[in-house]
């Protein structure tokens, strides 16, 4: 059971790393954020349909024999699997790889909330207020890895509830 997890959920972390840095091999510094946020989690959801496919292992394991409780722990693992890796790639990513994408986030985070026509002044200055008073933290690349991991995981979580219902068997 553990071998097929922690294949299915690195499997997963590998696609969904592939989908983040695909956008930016391919369009470079010219990259529009919006667009990545996009791509981001376009490739966390369908990296996570591993999740899927290692409880249809697991089941297969298993004789075909398994229950929602079975399918929702094994799918649960895959996804720790996959949300962990996720997370450390990610503080990889902003520590050493791109050590200045999270400046350029949150330079870009700024400009979203001055261009906001729906915010009144107000509502546009508690914006800017948040953002600053938490600038370190966002600056942070173990807080980065933290936040997709915290990001992937209740993706996850659904996907994995999903899968358990289509798959239990009793």
């Amino acid at each position: 059971m553990k071998n097929i997890a922690i294949k299915y959920g690195l499997i997963g972390s590998v696609v969904m790393m592939l989908g983040v840095m695909l956008p930016f091999w391919i369009y470079g510094e010219d990259m529009e954020l919006g667009a990545g946020e996009v791509y981001g989690y376009a490739s966390m959801i369908l990296s996570l349909t591993a999740i899927y496919f290692g409880i249809k292992q697991y089941k297969t394991e298993l004789n075909g024999d398994l229950s929602f409780k079975q399918a929702f722990i094994f799918g649960t693992f895959v996804n720790f699997v996959a949300a962990l890796a996720f997370g450390i790639f990610s503080y990889v990513l902003y520590a050493w790889l791109m050590p200045d994408f999270l400046q350029t986030y949150l330079d870009h985070s700024i400009t979203m909330v001055k261009t906001n026509s729906a915010l009144t002044p107000e509502e546009m200055e508690a914006e800017l207020a948040y953002i600053n008073e938490g600038k370190d933290l966002w600056l942070s690349p173990a807080f980065g890895g933290l936040l997709m991991f915290g990001t992937v995981f209740p993706i996850g979580l659904v996907m994995t509830l999903i899968s358990s219902f289509a798959l239990k068997t009793k």
